[in-house]
């Protein structure tokens, strides 16, 4: 498993890409009790939460099987990134609107590009 890791600083939350196979990212779900990944999915973004021996923890977790660098792994991480920031602009009250889709941008921005310089180095 290929795991990559990032913290937006402005919120406070960390967003973990993990690259592996389906059944081994369903053990990780399993142990947070979120439902298992479908045999086709291509995708998935989850907030996970549990107690490790470090106490409680909290993460966005990205999943893809692999990243190839096509057109589609970047149409998959971007379509997963879009739910990342829903979230985390949703936990903190935002409305999600074309009125404010700055706040949007902004943050699919960061995330993708803190995610694309991490998995390139």
């Amino acid at each position: 498993m290929k795991k990559y890791k990032i913290k937006v600083d402005l919120y406070g939350d960390v967003i973990i890409l993990h690259l592996c196979p389906a059944k081994e990212y369903n053990k990780i779900l399993k142990n947070c009790d979120l439902e298992i990944l479908d045999e086709d999915c291509l995708g998935q973004t989850a907030r996970l939460h549990g107690v490790d021996k470090y106490g409680r923890f909290g993460y966005y977790s990205i999943w893809m099987e692999k990243f190839k660098g096509t057109p589609k792994c970047y149409g998959i991480l971007a379509h997963e990134i879009a739910h990342v920031v829903m979230g985390i602009l949703n936990r903190r009250g935002v409305l999600i609107h074309v009125d404010n889709a700055e706040s949007v941008t902004h943050l699919q921005g960061y995330i993708t590009e803190a995610l694309i310089r991490k998995m390139r180095r």
